[in-house]
Formats: C-alpha cells, sequence, structure tokens
C-alpha cells in the first residue's frame, strides 16, 4: 500500500520520555517488513527495564503483523513487571485498523505523550 517512496521507508524513533520511559515514535507505514524491527526495538527497551510507549500518531498504515507485535510487546511489558502504552491521534486508515481489531479497547492507550505517561504513572 505504498503511496509515494517516502512513506514506504518507516522510522522508528527512540526517544528517552522520562528517566524510567522510553517512547518509539513511529513515522511511515509499517507492515510485515517493519514488524521484527519494531519487535526488536520493544524487546531492547524492556530489557533495559523501561516502561514502553508505542506511539502511532505518525503512522499512516498498519498490517495485522503490527498490530500483532504490539500485543506481543504489551505482553511482555507485563511479563518483566513493566508498563506498556499505545499512544495515538493518528490517521483515519490506522485508527480504523485498531479499531476493527479491537486493539483500541485491549491495549491500554492515549491520544498525546502526556496522557501516555500519565497512564504509566497511575498503574505504577
Amino acid at each position: 500500500m505504498t503511496t509515494s517512496p517516502e512513506a514506504a521507508a518507516p522510522v522508528i524513533q527512540v526517544i528517552e520520555a522520562t528517566d524510567e520511559i522510553v517512547a518509539l515514535d513511529l513515522e511511515g507505514e509499517f507492515d510485515i517488513s517493519a514488524a521484527p524491527e519494531l519487535t526488536a526495538y520493544a524487546e531492547r527497551v524492556l530489557a533495559a527495564g523501561k516502561d514502553l510507549i508505542v506511539n502511532l500518531s505518525d503512522v499512516t498504515f498498519i498490517d495485522s503483523s503490527i498490530i500483532h507485535a504490539l500485543f506481543a510487546a504489551e505482553g511482555q511489558a507485563r511479563k518483566a513487571g513493566r508498563t506498556f502504552v499505545l499512544q495515538f491521534g493518528t490517521h483515519a486508515a490506522v485508527e480504523r485498523v485498531l479499531e476493527i481489531t479491537g486493539t483500541d479497547k485491549a491495549l491500554p492507550n492515549a491520544p498525546t505523550r502526556e496522557g501516555a505517561i500519565g497512564l504509566i504513572h497511575h498503574s505504577v
């Protein structure tokens, strides 16, 4: 579903949101080819003993492999005694996928970084 060359390349930026929270800010289109990279980033954050925010606000496309990676990251966070929050105030197509799959109801989420940090602080 690539619409332009610049949209084709998914980007993951690692942001230290606080001393205990790392955000993965995603940009672009994320499909099965990007899922292993997302999973690896999430595993590194959790292995470092940090809480995790995955920010989809600048994502224009996701497929089921990304949904699976999000649920896997949340499960890994729980097992590690850490908190996972999904941040999105995103493109309609991405929000629709999150809604259809029930991800928006099943995973803790917030529309802003401040809201995501607040959820993490309240879960501790």
